[in-house]
């Protein structure tokens, strides 16, 4: 009869020991190693959007693997027949769905490193820190760049902070533009 409660009260003395919950992970970032506001904070948002399955998933894959034959569509005869078509035997559509997500998550890419960029040279911040992050937002871009020209050719250059939907809809540059 004593032995049952004397054995909550003992776990749930030892148990709530503060120093151990309230340990800082080990070799990863947290949030409070972070300044509110700061580009660090803002450049780590940049490279989450790599994490896009247009930049690096199945839809990344099928641009660049599927034409090369460096993979192929699909796990069973039925799996992916209409990516097989589009890239192994050039058929090409208007809309297709790898090539929609695949635009649009290069372009959202190009506008969280716009993003970052616009607001370092806007402080006109020139300490080495905040450089370095200017520096990795625009390496980001020009890799996101780089993917488009490679699988559509021209495309539209925007590399400036967009506000509103209309600043977005211009024409194509050219290759060499875009390089």
């Amino acid at each position: 009869i004593y032995f049952l409660p004397a054995l909550v009260l003992a776990t749930g003395l030892l148990g709530c020991k503060k120093n151990f919950l309230d340990r800082e992970p080990l070799g990863r970032y947290t949030q409070d190693d972070l300044k509110a506001g700061s580009f660090e904070s803002q450049i780590f948002g940049v490279y989450a959007g790599l994490r896009a399955e247009g930049v690096s998933g199945v839809k990344f894959i099928a641009v660049h693997g599927i034409r090369s034959d460096d993979s192929d569509k699909g796990s069973s005869v039925t799996d992916g027949v209409d990516a097989e078509n589009f890239f192994d035997n050039f058929q090409y559509t208007k809309d297709f769905w790898l090539l929609n997500d695949y635009w649009g998550d290069h372009y959202k890419l190009i506008g969280l490193a716009n993003n970052v960029i616009d607001d370092i040279d806007s402080i006109g911040a020139t300490d080495a820190p905040t450089l370095v992050n200017r520096a990795e937002a625009k390496f980001l871009r020009a890799y996101a760049y780089f993917n488009l020209v490679r699988a559509f050719g021209e495309v539209p250059l925007i590399n400036f902070k967009v506000t509103n939907a209309a600043q977005a809809n211009i024409a194509k540059a050219t290759v060499p533009e875009i390089y």
